[in-house]
């Protein structure tokens, strides 16, 4: 054109939106101040180029053009690059977002800014009240559509005019709503480089991103607990990377156990467990045979020698304590991990937390949340089951599917099928191995070892034509209680999302395969995804961590991760999935932890074959409804982090209450 647009514009969105464009497409323009102080868009000069009044309005060759929309769409045709053109498969995507923008959120913000343009003065909280609850749910939209990878106009490397009017309508969110609403959506940071000032405003963007892995939360380890054996193992083995990476020379270490690693210690190999870890053993790879002949030689010797060190001074009997003060500050699981020189002083040392499901935290990392924020961005990152369903509802998948695609943008594609392949391989071979093992469990409580014989009578019984409808519970319990007798053995389990509550998931896997009509193996990669969506979520908003919250954030969490997988397989709706889930963690509420003697052993065992049954029939109730119900499961897992709270620490994995006192384990 020969001459630059005339933009009339005031100090508001909408112009700010055309002068964005303008400035993205370099197309020169003149500015006029509409004064709205003196009426000016009221005065006839305006009035001949808008007869609404409204603002902005640009003069073109083609006249002049007014509403937000079209201006931005009769530039994109004009100048390309910033819209599909009229020939463009992708065009009628972009124009059904544009005007939804247009005519829904654009128009929402108006309604609640100046409510008193559109209705008497006496009722206009009524209406901003009103619109409000309505934009809560435009702006989750597009913010979902920006983080997902389908959806190409929206927060691409190059900007679209869908992404211009975006950006501006979202920098004005935190205005809109005084308060944060609850349950508003997390999305990933704006990659437009040029927007990403107007999005920093959005407090959607300040919020801590929820991802936790498949694999963070299914885990192959070690019995008998994930907090007290796989956690301080890993402790150790992050401490070893820290001193190679040192520029110091090291001569020996020592390691002091806290809270509740160390009252339940010795009966969770807390000990052993540290030991070895420091001897450079890692859950992922461990090989009982070379621990057994590794600990004697460290007995033995007073050293350990682990993998880029030489003999590093260590006696398990002195060096490693047991400290029963107060637990360290920020977890009831505490470790302090120290390394010394040639004259025995303490050169390095390092607070690490077990905080459960196998997970560490350094004392700094826990400090800074690194417990509850998960790193890069996801498509679809919800942190609650309220979001979680919404994203659901707007993206018309799965849950399963959702998780999938924030499993793939986390750089997992070709691992997924194989590495929840190997999952379900670990956790049925530890069923398999538990049903043909019988004998004492060790630990000195004498507990008998039951799944085997359980095991053969129900082989025996079948197709005699005898068995009670209640005989199922007993499959469901045997299967559980398989896994939970190997991990108490020091096996190798799947933390799910802990070892003291490894049976229930597994053991719901497997009544499905064998006792489902139509079940097939295909779909226990989405009943995985599924459990993990959900044990994220508990873990996120609340703890998996029975030392925490007692046994009601273990068992309690992995039976509502095991009804929802189930409920999901069975074709249940996203709903259904959240109801089968709540219901399942509601059942377990108040639920304490209080082992025997410290053993993973008694109530853990037989709990987790009541777990996966409450599981089965928490599904089987939510597929007999239609996911509409009282409790929502924020709701419940909220109460459980409160209860745990509340809960006195001698019924939180200290032996210190309840069973542990009242039963004889000696």
């Amino acid at each position: 054109m020969n001459k630059p647009y005339i933009l009339h514009y005031a100090p508001d969105n909408a112009s700010l939106i055309i002068r964005i464009a303008l400035e993205i497409l370099g197309a020169p323009y003149e500015a006029v101040l509409v004064d709205r102080s003196v009426a000016a868009q009221q005065a006839p000069a305006y009035l001949s180029l808008n007869p609404l009044g409204m603002i902005p309005a640009l003069e073109t060759p083609d006249g002049v053009i007014f509403e937000t929309g079209a201006i931005l769409l009769w530039l994109a045709d004009r100048h390309a690059g910033i819209f599909p053109v009229s020939d463009d498969a992708a065009r009628g995507e972009g124009l059904k977002w544009l005007f939804f923008i247009s005519n829904s959120l654009h128009a929402g913000l108006r309604q609640m800014f100046y409510p008193e343009k559109f209705i008497a003065a006496e009722h206009a909280a009524k209406l901003r009240d009103g619109i409000a609850q309505r934009s809560q749910s435009d702006f989750a939209q597009i913010e979902y559509l920006i983080v997902d990878p389908e959806m190409t106009l929206l927060g691409g490397a190059t900007p679209t005019i869908l992404d211009i009017y975006a950006c501006t309508c979202l920098s004005q969110k935190n205005r809109a709503f005084a308060k944060r609403p609850s349950g508003a959506s997390c999305g990933r940071p704006w990659p437009n480089a040029l927007f990403e000032s107007h999005l920093r405003q959005s407090p959607s963007r300040k919020c801590h991103l929820m991802f936790l892995s498949v694999f963070d939360m299914f885990k192959v380890g070690i019995g008998p607990s994930s907090s007290h054996t796989m956690g301080p193992m890993v402790a150790a083995a992050r401490f070893l990377d820290e001193l190679r990476a040192s520029p110091f020379e090291f001569h020996g270490l020592r390691a002091s156990l806290h809270g509740s690693l160390a009252f339940t210690g010795v009966g969770h190999a807390t000990d052993r467990a540290t030991v070895l870890g420091l001897a450079g053993f890692i859950p992922e790879t461990f090989d009982s045979v070379k621990a057994d002949a590794a600990m004697a030689e460290i007995v033995r010797t007073k050293t350990v020698t682990p993998e880029g060190f030489g003999a590093l001074a260590f006696d398990p009997r002195n060096d490693l304590k047991f400290d029963f003060g107060p637990n360290l500050p920020g977890h009831a699981n505490g470790m302090i991990l120290m390394a010394t020189d040639a004259q025995g002083d303490v050169t390095y040392q390092q607070t690490y937390y077990s905080i459960g499901g196998g997970f560490v935290m350094t004392e700094a990392e826990l400090a800074d949340g690194k417990d509850t924020d998960e790193g890069d961005p996801v498509p679809y990152p919800f942190k609650s089951a309220a979001e979680m369903l919404e994203m659901a509802k707007i993206a018309n998948k799965s849950i399963a599917e959702m998780k999938r695609t924030n499993e793939i943008a986390r750089g997992c594609t070709e691992s997924l099928r194989s590495g929840t392949a190997r999952i379900w391989q670990v956790m049925n071979d530890c069923i398999n191995k538990g049903l043909t093992h019988d004998g004492i469990l060790p630990g000195g409580l004498n507990v008998r070892r039951r799944a085997k014989g359980i095991h053969d009578a129900l082989l025996a019984e079948r197709g005699m034509n005898l068995n009670a409808p209640h005989t199922i519970n007993d499959w469901m319990s045997v299967y559980a209680m398989a896994v939970n007798e190997e991990n108490a053995a020091g096996g190798q389990v799947v933390t799910a999302p802990t070892n003291g509550a490894a049976g229930v998931v597994p053991a719901t896997i497997r009544y499905y395969l064998d006792h489902v009509p139509g079940a097939t193996e295909s779909k226990v990669e989405e009943f995985l995804l599924t459990s993990a969506a959900i044990g994220g979520l508990v873990k996120f908003n609340a703890s998996i961590s029975g030392a925490e919250a007692g046994c009601q954030a273990e068992v309690g969490s992995a039976a509502a991760m095991a009804s929802a997988g189930l409920c999901a397989v069975m074709g249940g709706t996203p709903e259904q999935v959240e109801n089968a889930a709540e219901i399942a963690l509601e059942h377990h509420l108040g639920m304490t932890c209080d082992p025997v003697k410290g053993l993973v052993q008694v109530p853990c065992i037989e709990r987790n074959g009541l777990g996966a049954i409450k599981a089965v029939s928490a599904a089987s109730l939510a597929l007999r409804g239609d996911g509409q119900h009282l409790v929502p499961l924020d709701a419940c897992i909220e109460t459980m982090r409160q209860t745990g709270v509340d809960m006195s620490e001698k019924y939180k994995e200290t032996s210190l209450g309840g069973l542990a006192v009242n039963i004889p384990n000696c």
